[in-house]
């Protein structure tokens, strides 16, 4: 079993690869999550921008703006916390230490969104606990709130069982949207 550093640097490698090769699996996991009934009665749309070695989320953003969704970005804070500020086109943004932009300003959820993509590395099909890219942020916000969470997975991200140890404070999503039935053992 290999430990979460060696799985994330594994998964990054895998996941960029992918991406770059297999943009029809990338649309699948788009149309699969907007025509989820979730996503279609969702008011409230909890999500991240995306990395280069992450599933594309801009189009998921802007299509969930464009049905007047309220869309949601993390901001993360000391100790390990986020909270979810509102964009439209005055927020102002800042790049945090880990690379991502953030809104600085905005409205802020003071509850669960009705839905969440939740940003994943490798996900674990029969607990649906994921590997995230560390710190916690997402388990401890999805400990805390009542939201429907989802992970957007391509092949080499769904494991029939975790291949990495499962912490008893890691968060299981609600659901799993794959862009295919592939289940890596």
């Amino acid at each position: 079993m290999l430990t979460k550093p060696q799985m994330r640097a594994q998964q990054t490698a895998r996941i960029a690869n992918q991406i770059q090769q297999k943009p029809e699996q990338i649309a699948q996991l788009e149309t699969r999550l907007l025509q989820l009934p979730q996503f279609q009665q969702a008011q409230t749309v909890a999500i991240t921008y995306s990395m280069a070695q992450e599933i594309p989320t801009h189009k998921i953003i802007q299509t969930a703006q464009q049905q007047k969704k309220h869309v949601f970005l993390p901001q993360t804070l000391p100790h390990h916390q986020m909270l979810f500020r509102q964009i439209n086109e005055t927020t102002q943004w800042q790049r945090s230490k880990f690379g991502v932009w953030e809104p600085q300003t905005g409205p802020i959820l003071t509850q669960g969104a009705d839905l969440t993509v939740v940003p994943c590395l490798a996900v674990a099909a029969d607990s649906h606990k994921r590997l995230g890219f560390g710190g916690g942020f997402y388990d401890r916000y999805l400990a805390q709130v009542k939201t429907y969470s989802v992970v957007l997975v391509l092949p080499v991200m769904l494991f029939a069982t975790a291949t990495w140890p499962e912490a008893a404070y890691d968060y299981p999503i609600t659901e799993i949207i794959s862009s295919t039935k592939e289940i890596n053992a």
